[in-house]
């Protein structure tokens, strides 16, 4: 009589498990994923505006910046080697060569810089570099 319960006990766990394992390989089952280009809607291209080369339509480039930011207190202190790494149109210079320069003379910088390294990378950009490279990533017509 013992080994009844124990069979019926072992027997109603299988059928408890089952049953869940059922149950929860239905629900996976429903999911469904959706494809995000399926829902995607497409816009026609407006005249004028710029487009990139598979016709996605993009912004505009920001006209070069007026570049009232960068003073010579800046370029000055931007001359400390120990403090600041240069780097004119992509290629590094000399901190010392900022002396010979004006602030007229880029159209735009940015300071680079990370907390384990006590260097911060500044890299101007002038006006003809600036003008090229932003012509050259983009197609299409102002």
């Amino acid at each position: 009589m013992m080994k009844i319960e124990s069979i019926s006990s072992v027997n109603f766990w299988q059928k408890f498990t089952s049953i869940i394992t059922l149950f929860a390989v239905a629900l996976i089952c429903s999911c469904t994923l959706t494809d995000p280009q399926k829902d995607a809607v497409t816009v026609p291209p407006v005249p004028g505006e710029w487009t990139n080369e598979v016709g996605m339509d993009v912004p505009a480039p920001p006209p070069a910046p007026k570049n009232d930011f960068l003073t010579t207190q800046l370029l000055n202190k931007w001359q400390d080697a120990s403090e600041y790494a240069i780097w004119v149109d992509d290629k590094k210079i000399a901190n010392q060569t900022l002396a010979s320069m004006q602030p007229k003379d880029f159209a735009t910088f940015r300071v680079l810089g990370h907390v384990d390294d006590p260097v911060s990378r500044v890299d101007l950009y002038s006006h003809a570099y600036y003008e090229k490279h932003l012509k050259s990533e983009f197609k299409g017509k102002e």
